[in-house]
């Protein structure tokens, strides 16, 4: 896979609410808008090389979540619900109604409240999305990460390592307890509009009998499996992601 050579440069910006602080970062241009969302932990970084694919063709929009990333640790834990409140809150004030939203990891039941909270009429895509029911407990999702770790390459886990260590044990435990706690099987049905799942063929976390039975739960879906690929999929296969996730449009 070639990855693109120009960079299109991403600002800076900070959007404040009465709670949390939210960073927003932008970039590109074009009728459409892309939303995307990190996994526990993490932030935007490891979305660059997807995020430069999308801006050829769209806006796109770089989020770190309350206690991610630069962000100060809000003062409780905070559900996914209201994770996606405080997303929402940052698009009101950029003045962005309608994004299409694109979650990775815990940032996949963010999107799902996101979709759930506000209906309209792009897909909520999701990549490697969380928790898989099967294996639904903290050792076991303990023991896929540490496996999935082994599987990305050098440079995703330098990047995850460095976000883990900003974030902080105490705000990424609070985290994981909600993220346990929310069942995105339970959620994915309420979604009024079609549903993009991506995952990588080689994610223990994320595998592809999980996204076939959260397609499964959805009233459209459409599932798209990168060959070869762990978690992290789309950093390693950014083209290949986008093209699925432009190609789908508003359709269905």
């Amino acid at each position: 896979m070639t990855r693109t050579k120009t960079r299109i440069p991403f600002g800076e910006l900070h959007v404040l609410d009465k709670r949390h602080g939210i960073e927003v970062r932008t970039g590109g241009d074009g009728e459409r808008a892309f939303a995307l969302v990190h996994g526990i932990g993490a932030s935007s970084v490891y979305f660059g090389p997807l995020a430069h694919e999308l801006a050829r063709h769209a806006r796109v929009y770089l989020l770190e979540l309350p206690g991610h990333g630069r962000n100060l640790e809000p003062r409780r834990a905070l559900s996914m619900a209201e994770f996606a409140e405080t997303a929402w809150g940052a698009f009101d004030r950029l003045g962005e109604g309608h994004p299409a939203v694109v979650g990775h990891s815990m940032g996949c039941q963010v999107a799902v409240e996101m979709g759930i909270q506000r209906p309209g009429p792009e897909p909520i895509a999701l990549l490697a999305p969380t928790v898989n029911t099967a294996e639904h407990s903290v050792v076991m999702q303990g023991l896929r990460l540490a496996q999935d770790t082994l599987r990305e390459s050098g440079g995703v886990n330098r990047i995850i390592t460095n976000d883990y260590f900003r974030c902080g044990a105490r705000w990424w435990l609070k985290t994981l307890r909600s993220m346990m706690e929310h069942r995105i099987e339970e959620r994915i049905g309420h979604l009024d509009r079609k549903v993009l799942l991506v995952g990588g063929e080689k994610d223990p976390i994320a595998p592809p009998a999980w996204l076939q039975t959260l397609a499964s739960l959805c009233r459209a879906a459409e599932v798209a499996i990168v060959e070869g690929e762990p978690h992290v999929m789309m950093y390693h296969r950014p083209a290949e992601v986008a093209q699925f996730l432009l190609e789908q449009g508003t359709s269905g």
